[in-house]
């Protein structure tokens, strides 16, 4: 026969505490940004990446605004209007693109008395995109016969990224009755 086990004691069993509750610790940076220099630091270090914004937004607003034609004239003291006028793009990373070409011929006068004025003309097939720091040619042939005196605008419209623009502050003044004749030129560069 099996003997009887014992019965257990019954201990009164020890009632857990409840733990107090132990704060996190706070962060080595929390802890020196709640400190006058901390923030000293905090506040340069914010002025230093909204100073980084605005330079880096000015170098790409100088890149962009660079994108305009540097417009020259090809033509020779004889035949003022057959030979093109070179465009070149000035910028060094944006393109010039969807470009629209009139040469304006602001007064024209030749050797027979006839005078042309106010009216431009637009070419079809020509380069509609110019790289950076690439140059393309456009014609300004106009005018027949001997020249005595001439003042072109080049009107010159483009897309730079998505933005449309336009320059025509650029003029050139023929002086045919000069010695040689010759273009100069006139307005921004």
């Amino acid at each position: 026969m099996k003997k009887p086990k014992p019965p257990k004691s019954k201990q009164p069993q020890a009632r857990t505490q409840p733990q107090p509750q132990i704060e996190p610790k706070t962060s080595l940076p929390w802890q020196v940004l709640h400190t006058w220099w901390g923030m000293l630091v905090a506040g340069l270090a914010m002025l230093g990446t909204i100073q980084g914004g605005i330079s880096t937004f000015d170098f790409f607003h100088a890149l962009f605004q660079d994108t305009k034609p540097d417009i020259q004239i090809a033509g020779d003291g004889k035949t003022p209007f057959a030979l093109p006028l070179v465009v070149k793009n000035k910028s060094r990373l944006f393109a010039m693109t969807d470009i629209k070409w009139r040469c304006g011929i602001e007064d024209a006068r030749t050797a027979d008395g006839s005078r042309f004025s106010q009216f431009s003309i637009t070419w079809d097939r020509l380069p509609t995109k110019i790289e950076p720091d690439e140059t393309e040619t456009y014609p300004c042939n106009l005018v027949n016969g001997p020249v005595t005196s001439a003042i072109i605008v080049p009107i010159f419209e483009y897309k730079t990224l998505w933005f449309s623009r336009s320059f025509s502050q650029k003029k050139f003044t023929w002086y045919g009755a000069s010695d040689p004749p010759r273009w100069v030129a006139s307005g921004a560069p």
